[in-house]
């Protein structure tokens, strides 16, 4: 909106100050040497000092988001890019150095398209093509991504990058080329280093997913081995070894993880891995404990049911099989014999031995494959059997991470096994798992009819509802699971979130503090909390909420700005200035941020840093005609000001006949008339028809004979002077 101009204004010439362009020269040169000597945080210094002095310092900028990003900012960094492109869109270094940010904060669409475009400026930038390999492969574009990362691993085959590529060809569906790519990254994966240990630890899930189980094992081993507090690899290490048979190691490896991570899955592991050990006490309290998180709590009781039988605990038995058995066959016995192994081995967790036989089983014809060692079972048991043969396939091979194959196999379960409530769950976390959120949320929700207090399905059927954009539909079953599972804190976000996209901010503020608090580094959940906040009416703690997502991450202009924002709609002036010259010092080439500043400089009658504001903002944005306009206001009431800082505003009343003169002194006195009105009956001087207003004069100007006028004070009127020719009567007006 454009800005009024104050009235009476005296226009005169105006000229920016040139900026010396060695200056900024001399700042971004010198910010260079430093990101070279790796000293990104003094390099971040100069490029900022280079962009305050010259808004159009475009390298300056560029560099700026190379050097956030090596200070580990990326939300910085993409500020920083997202800026420059807007300058010049078809640079390929921004583009890159963009894509670079948006691959850090998962944002993979966005990183795709960024560094597709790079490509499409500077096709032969080696690393140009490694980069959007990975972005594509990320965000599913699996058949574009693949000649990709077969180009740049030509170029440069490290294990990080062969890990990828063997990735993204196992989601192409080329499983082969996948097998001999991991083998090439195992390789060139090194021996120590956290590096070492991710890229170890990645192609360990890959084999695992490929089924080279053994294979797996070691690579998790030399994970752990590279970098022994690379907690991920402990976890991982700990599940292949249970799976493997070696419940004894497993439950060292798991016990070791667990105490670095609090993640229920891997205490779900650890406590099937106890309860194969002969310790179904602990395995008790893990379960439990996994439950309590909404971790597949009814394949969780039939293993407790395992536990208190062996502590010769009955009565929990009991109770634990009613919650196992109820529209479930996972607590009942296989009355075949021939897949008494395969299901020995799925609860043991030897989940590729398990898939094997039970592959093999459900691929018999059904007079072989349903003998049993006394034979004449009922048909309504064979049914049964072959229904859960399914399930336990289709579970086994979702647990080894081959999702088509467990959705094709738990299809073929809920056919026999319609009512059964496990086999509808696991349906729809192999279609989640697949991609298919539309079909997982259709199987959640027949779990949901099946067994309505399935907590951990409402939670992830709202989840995905939320993903699909269907907030509204999941606002219902994310807040029965909320309550039910008060620990769980991924649940308390996604209903936050919900709550947030229908327009419940106050609601969602007050679930995102609890989770705030617990997860106080979640910046992300800390800025939707400080919004829903400020959405919900409660500013000043929305600014308070802001200031502290500032003080943690100093170098994010964003947060200083929404403080700012949040501070004025607080009405509290001076903090709002603090915080929106703070953004501005972190964003120099932020047109909003910068315009924003103006404003207040120009609320508050501060013209120089207005105009100056003002211009800039224009420079940053030419789209923005008002700052222009606004910049041109303020011009011109900095001139008035410095006019009238220089002048006087004065009035006069002249009359020829001293008894006219003397009784319009004493009318002013007495204050029965205004002075613009004596002046329009009795003055003959040509101002009287104006009210004797004579505007503003410059006091080197005036005559000997009207020193009065120059004596007085603002809102004064002089008394009767006796002039050349007649009597006169002066007024210094107010303004």
């Amino acid at each position: 909106m454009n800005l009024l101009l104050a009235a009476g204004a005296l226009l005169s010439f105006y000229a920016t100050a040139e900026v010396s362009a060695t200056d900024v020269q001399r700042l971004t040169a010198s910010g260079d040497v430093k990101l070279a000597a790796g000293n990104a945080s003094g390099a971040a210094e100069d490029y900022r000092a280079a962009i305050a002095a010259d808004a159009g310092a475009f390298e300056a900028r560029v560099n700026l988001g190379a050097a956030m990003l090596k200070l580990g900012d990326a939300e910085g960094a993409a500020d920083s890019l997202e800026a420059a492109r807007k300058v010049k869109p078809d640079s390929a270094p921004v583009l890159r150095n963009l894509g670079r940010a948006y691959l850090t904060l998962e944002r993979f669409e966005d990183a795709a398209e960024a560094l597709g475009k790079a490509r499409e400026e500077d096709p032969g930038n080696d690393e140009g093509v490694r980069l959007a390999g990975i972005a594509m492969h990320r965000a599913g574009r699996h058949a574009d991504a693949v000649p990709l990362l077969r180009q740049a691993a030509a170029k440069r085959a490290d294990g990080e990058l062969l890990v990828e590529l063997a990735n993204a060809e196992a989601d192409a569906g080329d499983t082969a080329a996948a097998a001999k790519t991991v083998a090439k990254a195992r390789s060139a994966a090194g021996a120590t280093g956290a590096d070492a240990a991710r890229t170890h630890n990645n192609a360990g899930l890959l084999l695992r997913r490929l089924g080279k189980n053994e294979e797996a094992l070691a690579e998790f081993r030399a994970s752990a081995k590279a970098d022994p507090s690379y907690s991920a690899a402990l976890s991982n290490l700990g599940l292949a070894l249970f799976e493997s048979g070696d419940a004894k190691a497993a439950v060292g490896t798991l016990a070791s993880a667990a105490k670095r991570d609090p993640d229920p899955a891997i205490r779900y592991a650890l406590g099937q891995a106890r309860l194969a050990n002969g310790d179904p006490k602990n395995a008790i309290e893990d379960l439990v404990y996994a439950r309590s998180w909404g971790y597949d709590p009814q394949r969780i009781a039939g293993l407790l049911v395992q536990c208190y039988e062996a502590r010769g605990d009955t009565k929990n038995a009991e109770n634990e099989r009613a919650r196992a058995g109820i529209g479930s066959v996972w607590s009942q016995p296989v009355t075949d014999t021939g897949a008494a192994k395969a299901f020995d081995a799925l609860n043991k967790g030897r989940y590729p031995e398990a898939a094997e036989l039970l592959g093999a089983l459900v691929k018999q014809p059904e007079a072989e494959g349903r003998r049993g060692g006394s034979g004449g079972e009922a048909p309504g048991n064979h049914a049964r059997d072959n229904g859960k043969a399914w399930l336990g396939l289709g579970y086994a091979k979702l647990r080894v991470g081959d999702a088509p194959g467990a959705v094709a196999a738990l299809e073929a379960a809920v056919k026999g096994l319609p009512k059964d409530v496990d086999a509808w769950y696991y349906l729809g976390s192999a279609k989640s798992a697949a991609g298919d959120r539309a079909g997982a949320v259709a199987a959640w929700r027949t779990v949901l009819q099946l067994a309505p207090d399935r907590a951990d399905v409402a939670a992830n059927m709202g989840r995905l509802l939320v993903e699909l954009g269907r907030a509204e539909d999941a606002v219902e079953p994310l807040g029965v699971a909320a309550k039910a599972l008060p620990k769980n804190l991924d649940v308390q976000h996604d209903y936050a979130v919900a709550l947030l996209e229908t327009g419940k901010a106050a609601e969602a503020a007050a679930v995102l503090k609890g989770y705030v608090n617990e997860r106080p580094d979640d910046h992300a959940a800390a800025e939707a909390r400080a919004s829903a906040l400020g959405k919900a009416g409660d500013h000043k703690a929305s600014a308070n909420a802001f200031e502290w997502l500032a003080k943690k991450q100093p170098s994010v202009s964003r947060h200083a700005l929404n403080a700012s924002v949040a501070w004025r709609n607080a009405a509290h002036r001076k903090n709002e200035k603090w915080w929106i010259t703070r953004a501005s010092a972190l964003a120099p080439d932020d047109a909003k941020i910068v315009a924003q500043l103006a404003r207040m400089s120009f609320e508050d009658g501060e013209w120089d840093a207005a105009v100056d504001g003002y211009s800039r903002a224009a420079k940053l944005d030419p789209t923005d005609t008002s700052a222009a306009q606004n910049a041109e206001t303020a011009r011109k009431n900095r001139d008035l000001v410095a006019m009238k800082s220089s002048r006087l505003h004065l009035g006069v009343i002249v009359m020829k006949d001293k008894a006219i003169a003397m009784q319009a002194a004493a009318d002013l006195k007495k204050g029965t008339k205004t002075f613009a009105d004596v002046a329009k009956a009795v003055s003959t001087h040509e101002s009287a028809q104006g009210g004797g207003d004579l505007g503003w004069v410059d006091p080197a100007t005036l005559p000997e004979w009207a020193v009065a006028a120059k004596k007085l004070d603002r809102g004064k009127i002089s008394g009767l002077v006796e002039i050349p020719g007649g009597f006169a009567i002066f007024s210094r007006y107010a303004d």
